[in-house]
Order: structure tokens, then C-alpha cells, then sequence
């Protein structure tokens, strides 16, 4: 017997006793049994609903959290791809892969990460890792990745001018056409 059978073996139990029922015979327990105490009968009903969540979840039980169902990895369809909302203005990779993600179910499934469109554009030569005048790192359009749209745009912010890099929308394009490179590089990392 694996081990989702054992739950469901243990489900099935505990739901008898909580109804009253001896689990391997199932005859009525006697009025004097413990299982009729309706407290005893409260914490069965309880701890049915707990196995419940448990088999629903493939057994998968996360600490201090409860149950938490293991997602699917990330997948969209060609005709869910047709309603991307494109934008004329060029926008960030974490806000093509916000507009990714709103076409499909990600309550059951992994999320599209931006760091994995940006890992596949930077192993396919359209992005380079550069170092900043501060000292930190940012993602950087190559010549390769500039023909295609992708720019940098000077911004302000609390903390000063930045530089950002933005998707035109050929770069939109490119990237939903070329969506099953960074799929495979998401659903590998989980």
C-alpha cells in the first residue's frame, strides 16, 4: 500500500469513527464508546477535513503553514498567448511576464519568474550582465538584443537617475515567439 492509499485509508477510517462506526467492522460503537462523545466526534469531523486537504494536495504537507498544494509547472497555450495585451510603449521584463502570467491559472500553476525571460534573452546573446558606476550589476541590451527593441531609458526615482532596461514592442513579439526557451528554464528551477 503506497502512501496516498494509506491516507485515504486513514480518511475513510477516521470519517466512521467520527459517524459512530467501528472503522474495520463498521457496526454501530456502543452508546458508552468514546467515539460517541461529541467532542471526540467534533475533533474525527476535524481532522477528516485535514486529510481532505492533505490527498488534495498529493500528500504534500508545508510546516507552520498547513496544507499547501504543489503547483504545476508553468504552461500556456498558443490561444491563450493571443490575448497578451502588447504595449506601444516600451515597458520592464517584469511587466511582460505580469501580462504572461494574467492569461493563465497561476493559483494552481508556477508563475512565468521575469529572471527567466531575462536568463534565456542573456543565453541567447540579446542581453549582458554590466557593471553600474555604483558598483552594481544590471542587465544591459547587447547590439544583438537592441536590434530586436530592447533599450535602456533614464529614469528618476527617491534614490536618484537610474538606468532601466525596456521592451519595445518588436521585443514583446520576440519574446512571446520564443516563450518555450524561458518555460524550460522557469519549470527547471522549481
Amino acid at each position: 500500500m503506497n502512501e496516498m492509499e494509506m491516507l485515504e485509508k486513514a480518511r475513510l477510517w477516521t470519517e466512521r469513527m467520527a459517524r459512530g462506526f467501528d472503522p474495520v467492522t463498521e457496526e454501530a460503537a456502543g452508546e458508552a464508546d468514546c467515539i460517541n462523545k461529541v467532542e471526540v466526534s467534533r475533533c474525527l469531523f476535524y481532522v477528516c477535513g485535514v486529510l481532505d486537504k492533505v490527498i488534495a494536495a498529493g500528500g504534500a504537507v508545508t510546516a507552520g503553514r498547513g496544507v499547501k498544494p504543489k503547483k504545476r509547472p508553468f504552461e500556456i497555450t498558443q490561444e491563450a498567448l493571443n490575448g497578451f495585451a502588447f504595449s506601444k510603449a516600451p515597458i520592464t521584463i517584469s511587466e511582460i511576464a505580469k501580462r504572461i502570467n494574467d492569461l493563465v491559472d497561476t493559483e494552481n500553476m508556477a508563475g512565468l519568474k521575469y529572471s527567466s525571460l531575462t536568463a534565456f534573452l542573456m543565453r541567447h546573446g540579446y542581453l549582458e550582465e554590466t557593471v553600474r558606476a555604483d558598483g552594481g550589476r544590471s542587465k544591459t541590451p547587447t547590439e544583438r538584443g537592441r536590434a530586436i527593441g530592447i533599450a535602456t531609458e533614464e529614469r528618476s526615482g527617491m534614490r536618484g537617475i537610474y538606468q532601466v532596461t525596456v521592451y519595445g514592442r518588436e521585443a514583446q513579439q520576440f519574446i512571446l515567439d520564443n516563450l518555450d526557451g524561458a518555460v524550460e528554464i522557469n519549470n527547471n528551477k522549481a
